[in-house]
């Protein structure tokens, strides 16, 4: 991880690992840019995610905590820019997040999901770049979630995460990064762990158990002014 995502090792500077190309100017910040780089290491990914299971969870969180540091970094101010290295960081590091929960990468380990409903097409099979521009939107989505939770990837946990860093500041990527994670958890989102949800249940709870309180104090009240009149 270090040697893909942080640096500091061998010759890799910190904080540009080796899913970060080097040259803007043979691989710009475009997606042309990161399906060269994509190349270059798609086969390695997977060959130690099939080893080790627990590599993509790691990885991923690695990728999001390094983004949000980097977007975290930038002075706060009306028109202030990102360093211009960071935002190339920052450009390839989330195409990596996006590229990893995508059909395209997943199809490596479940062929059927790379299959184009329309034409009933093997994409998995055809060259990616004889793919038609709807191919590869189709390829760029989210894999199904039941094919994702193979790899236990904490799809809420990174919700939170980004969310949290937005509650501090707007950060335009950790924003774009946020509904990536949610549409990638589907049907099994829950904002906060199902904590919001849980403490709301609790205040309702509570406010019933008062309101039943103050309903029962009101009974015992009336009963004792009755008895006290019938007394007289």
């Amino acid at each position: 991880l270090s040697y893909l995502v942080w640096g500091g090792v061998g010759e890799l500077p910190p904080e540009k690992g080796a899913l970060v190309p080097g040259s803007p100017a043979t691989i710009p910040e475009t997606d042309q840019g990161f399906d060269k780089v994509k190349n270059r290491y798609s086969l390695l990914l997977t060959v130690v995610a099939s080893a080790f299971t627990g590599f993509l969870q790691a990885l991923i969180v690695n990728l999001a905590d390094i983004v949000i540091l980097f977007e975290e970094r930038i002075p706060e101010g009306d028109g202030v820019q990102m360093d211009p290295g960071d935002e190339r960081k920052v450009f390839f590091l989330s195409s990596w997040i996006k590229y990893l929960l995508s059909r395209e990468f997943q199809s490596h380990f479940d062929p059927h999901i790379g299959t184009y409903p329309k034409g009933n097409i093997d994409l998995a099979r055809k060259k990616y770049w004889k793919w038609t521009k709807s191919e590869k939107a189709y390829m760029a989505d989210c894999a199904p979630l039941e094919v994702l939770r193979r790899w236990h990837f904490p799809l809420n946990s990174l919700f939170d995460r980004c969310n949290e860093s937005l509650a501090a500041r707007s950060n335009r990527k950790v924003a774009e990064l946020a509904a990536v994670f949610k549409e990638a958890a589907g049907e099994s989102f829950v904002q906060g762990m199902g904590l919001g949800d849980a403490m709301q249940r609790k205040a309702d709870g509570n406010e019933m158990a008062d309101v039943a309180l103050c309903k029962d104090d009101k009974t015992k009240s009336l009963h004792k002014s009755v008895e006290t009149s019938s007394s007289l």
